[in-house]
This record gives structure tokens, sequence and C-alpha cells, in this order.
């Protein structure tokens, strides 16, 4: 029986009852994660969909634009809430998600810079996705706050791959603070046991490779054309031609760039504006819509074109001859136009060149297809 006590000015006072403490929920494990942060966007594998035969990998994306901010604003009567999360890092916040472009100032201009593994973006755009991973783990209302990953898999362009993998690494094998679940609670601590770390291009070649069994035998030649980066890999099955590989730090964005400048030098820091312009640029749209205007993309055509060029010039001069490559698959943001750049200039080749059925996800899907093997082989 709880006995009453009395404070100090003599009234009597309710016993104190004690609760026991609610049950801690063990972490929850993920096997394998797989995530890519590109200069354009940002991949992320979720595991595979077991109520479709054969049960293919499903993977989604995000912006890879996070700009940096004061901290969380709430949608105002009769505006809707922005999709995002607010991810810090190193006592910097930064909004990460599919709004992220609506939160920029307008001059928050995309970096492509060879020390992008090193930077707070590139932390804050992996933890925003291991938010979303979680997310779609979790029902509404759910408890849980810890995750434990056993192997992520992420990605490097070739140029950044020797320099930047150990160190990449050692960032990732941690504890990650994640921003809470939208139903609210507390934020999440997601542990990062073992991380891989691939060239990007090689996760569409596992990918595609992965119901093609001849590809062991020949020559396979991959262009992957990213945001930031053209990445070119050639291996014969499983072993790489390490000195015809490299990579040549301009892709998609450098297009959009261009454009952009050319229309006026303020837009390439419009983050909406330069999206605008890629997908013009990829899809092969007629007209962008900027300041309200269509405004007609061929007159630029030309300049985008010899960028393009430039890439495949500094490819050759690596790859050297084609005459050895069996089979040139095409992947990345830019697939599609380096696809049309390369059979326009190699006609012969056509027969032997081959276009990504899904080059925005190709990495990411080899990426988490190769992990699953590499958990498999630990476990046997």
């Amino acid at each position: 029986m709880s006995t009453i006590e009395k404070a100090p000015n003599g009234v009597p006072t309710l016993p104190k009852l004690s609760h026991p403490a609610p049950a801690q929920q063990p972490p929850l494990l993920i096997d394998i994660a797989a995530v890519d942060v590109g200069y354009f966007a940002t991949k992320y594998t979720v595991g595979r969909d077991v109520a479709k035969e054969g049960a293919p990998i499903l993977a989604r994306s995000i912006p890879s634009f996070c700009p940096l901010i004061d901290g969380a604003v709430s949608a105002g009567a009769g505006t809707s809430a922005l999709s995002g999360v607010v991810v810090e890092v190193n006592g910097s916040q930064f909004f990460v998600g599919p709004d992220s472009a609506i939160r920029g100032s307008g001059r928050n201009a995309r970096v492509v810079s060879d020390t992008y593994a090193d930077s707070e973006q590139y932390l804050a755009l992996f933890r925003g996705a291991l938010h979303y991973i979680c997310r779609e783990l979790l029902t509404p209302l759910s408890t849980v706050s810890k995750f434990t990953v056993k192997r992520i898999v992420v990605g490097l362009p070739l140029h950044t791959l020797s320099t930047k993998k150990d160190s990449l690494r050692s960032t990732l094998e941690a504890v990650h603070k994640v921003p809470a679940m939208p139903w609210g609670g507390p934020s999440l601590e997601v542990e990062v046991k073992s991380c891989t770390v691939l060239a990007q291009p090689q996760g569409a070649l596992v990918h595609h490779g992965a119901s093609i069994p001849h590809l062991r035998e020949q020559n396979t030649l991959v262009l992957d054309v990213g945001g930031g980066t053209f990445d070119w890999f050639l291996m014969h099955g499983k072993k790489v031609h390490y000195e015809r590989c490299g990579a040549y730090p301009k892709g998609t964005l450098e297009c959009a760039f261009a454009v952009c400048d050319r229309i006026h030098k303020s837009l390439r820091d419009d983050a909406e504006i330069v999206k605008r312009v890629d997908t013009a640029l990829r899809t092969r749209a007629s007209t962008v819509l900027i300041s309200g205007k269509q405004v007609q993309m061929a007159p630029f055509e030309p300049v985008v074109l010899a960028i393009l060029k430039e890439c495949v010039d500094r490819m050759l001069q690596s790859v050297q001859s084609l005459a050895s490559v069996d089979l040139i698959l095409f992947t990345g943001g830019g697939a599609r136009r380096l696809y049309e750049l390369m059979t326009a200039l190699f006609p012969e080749r056509q027969d032997t060149m081959q276009l990504d059925s899904d080059p925005v996800f190709s990495n990411v899907y080899g990426f988490h297809a190769l992990g699953e093997k590499m958990n498999d082989a630990k476990t046997s």
C-alpha cells in the first residue's frame, strides 16, 4: 500500500506511482541496402518485391540537392507541407527529399567536385536515403528507433575510386543519426556494420549480366553518363581491364549548365531551372519553360553535342581500339543521348551497342544484387 506524503506546507500529496519502463525493442535488421549518391540524383534500394514472381529489386530516388537551412518550416493555411526531411551533419542542417529545390534560396548551385564524397552534402544525402529506406520498412506509428544494416553497397566515379574508397568506407561504417518518421517519435539510429565501395559502372554491368551468361566470355564496355562524370568500364567476364578504364569530370549537368549559361548566366544557380533543362535534354523536348515562357532548345544543340563529343574523345584515348570490345552498354541519366551520338559516329558498330533498359537505376540494382551475393558467401 502506498503511503500518503505531506508537502512542506502540510497539504497531503498524492502517492507516487511507479510504472514499468516500456520494453526496449531490438534493432530492426536490414541484410542489404544499396545507395548511389550521384551528382544529380541519389538512388537507393528498399529490398525485393516478394509479391511478384522473381522478386525484383525495388529502388527509389531523391534529388542530389540539399540546401543548407535554418530549420524546419511548417505549412501555412492553404499550403501543402514540403516533402523532405531535415538532416543534421556536424551541426549544420540540410533539407533532403523530393522538394529540396523548393527549400533552396535560388542561389544554391549544384556542386561537381572531386571532393564530393568527403563533403557534408554527400553525408546528408546518404543519411536522407537511410531515412527513406527505414520509412518503407516501418508501419505508421511504429516505435522502432534503431536499425542495423548488415551490409550497404555504394559507388564512386572511377577517377575518385582509388583515392576516396577507404575514407568513404570509414565514414559510412558508423552509427548514423537519421531524421524521425513523419508520424513522430524520436530520431533513428542506424548502424552500418559493413560498407562495400564499388566503381559506379560496375553496378550496371552486374545488373545487365545477370540474365546474359555469355557476357562472361566477352569484353563488355560500360559507358556511364552521370550528372557530374562520364565513366567507362571495360571487363572480360569478371576481370577488369584496369588500364583501359577511366572517367572524365563532365556529364549531363555540364550540358545543362552550358544551356543555362547561354540563356542567362544566373540560371545555373537555380536548381529548378537546371532540372527543367536537364529533363528537356534527356527527353529531347523541343522547348523548356523559363521565366514563364517556352524557350526553344534547338539553338543549344551544338554546344550539347560538343560536350558529349569531348567525353567520347577522352574515352577513346583511354580505351584505344574498340575492335576487341564485343558489347558496348550505355547507362546513366544521359545514356540515350550518348547512345544516339555513338551510333551516329560508329554506324558499323550499332548492332553491338545496347541501351540499358533502366539506365537511371541500373547501377544501384547491381550494387544490391552484388551485396546479396557477398552476404551469402559470408554465411555459406
